[in-house]
């Protein structure tokens, strides 16, 4: 574990940058966000980074999207903003163009420093407390991100409280490239679903799952379609609540595989094909559409406006608590 300075906000208050290692797997993780900044395996041809990564905080202030972030207090968007609690309506802060609210609003989690509340050589963990009424949310939220590397598995554990009823959908928001270069054309995905949410023109909900089929069903391994811009969720097979596989990742090669495995009933498939970064990132590469994609263990966007999806509402005594591990193995 070595712990040093990544940079200084605006407010001149420090972002840490935590060195994390085992045998196979090595990661950097900062305080901006609570970011995954790096992950690379020990491959048979040396270190290989997997993730997408900036170079300085001020690229990941300007540039990033949400490039190994913590997305909250909801990641995903609502429908105008709006939630429903107890009879009474919240408005959110409306951050999207057409006039909705998506990852947590203007300053979500993903854009905040985290605290570093421990670190040891092979995990950290994260604070952060999102006072009641911040981008229109209810109720006060304390919440931790905690990073634990285990031979070659990354696990994620995301945990929340509050103490007003509040919606809470967290989410980590790593973009994975399997060869370490170029772009996502020719890996292979498998998920295990049979229903993927429908959604209208704009990229909401309309409540109702509708069977996989054609260049969604990922139900055997199969190339994303470069004809198409996934943007989707699957509902996950299995027992929401218990950690399972629920997906794997296969390189172009087909030298590097990741399994995927959440207690989460969704898993979130973003081909990254809307990514246009300005400044170059880790390895001095310029990231372009599909130069990485997101495998995002979560619940459904606008949920909580939609009485047939799981619940999001978190009440007082009651602790968010999303495990996702991603398993990393030579081939």
């Amino acid at each position: 574990m070595h712990t040093e300075t990544f940079g200084y906000m605006p407010s001149g208050e420090k972002v840490s940058v935590t060195a994390l290692q085992t045998k196979d797997l090595r990661a950097r993780v900062i305080g901006y966000g609570a970011a995954l900044a790096d992950l690379q395996f020990r491959h048979v041809d040396g270190w290989r980074r997997v993730v997408l990564g900036l170079k300085t905080l001020e690229d990941y202030r300007r540039h990033s999207p949400h490039f190994g972030a913590t997305a909250g207090r909801y990641a995903g968007r609502i429908r105008d903003g709006r939630v429903k609690i107890g009879g009474r309506i919240h408005q959110l802060t409306r951050n999207t163009p057409d006039g909705h609210h998506v990852h947590g609003g203007t300053c979500g989690f993903g854009k905040r420093n985290w605290t570093l509340a421990s670190c040891t050589e092979t995990s950290a963990t994260f604070a952060l407390i999102s006072p009641d009424g911040e981008e229109g949310y209810p109720g006060q939220l304390n919440a931790r991100t905690t990073y634990r590397l285990a031979h070659n598995c990354l696990e994620v554990e995301l945990e929340a409280t509050s103490s007003t009823a509040t919606p809470v959908n967290l989410l980590h928001h790593s973009y994975f490239n399997l060869d370490g270069e170029g772009t996502i054309a020719g890996h292979r995905l498998r998920v295990d679903a049979e229903r993927r949410a429908e959604v209208c023109a704009a990229g909401l909900p309309t409540g109702a799952f509708v069977p996989v089929d054609g260049a969604y069903d990922f139900r055997k391994f199969r190339c994303p379609d470069p004809a198409y811009a996934y943007d989707t969720s699957y509902l996950l097979n299995g027992e929401t609540g218990k950690c399972r596989p629920v997906a794997e990742l296969v390189s172009s090669s087909g030298d590097l595989r990741m399994e995927v495995w959440t207690n989460e009933p969704a898993l979130h498939f973003y081909d990254g094909s809307k990514l246009s970064v300005p400044v170059s990132g880790l390895d001095d590469r310029l990231f372009h559409p599909r130069s990485g994609l997101c495998l995002e263990p979560t619940r459904m966007s606008d949920a909580p406006n939609m009485p047939d999806f799981p619940n999001t509402i978190l009440s007082p005594g009651e602790t968010y608590r999303q495990i996702s591990r991603f398993v990393f193995a030579a081939s």
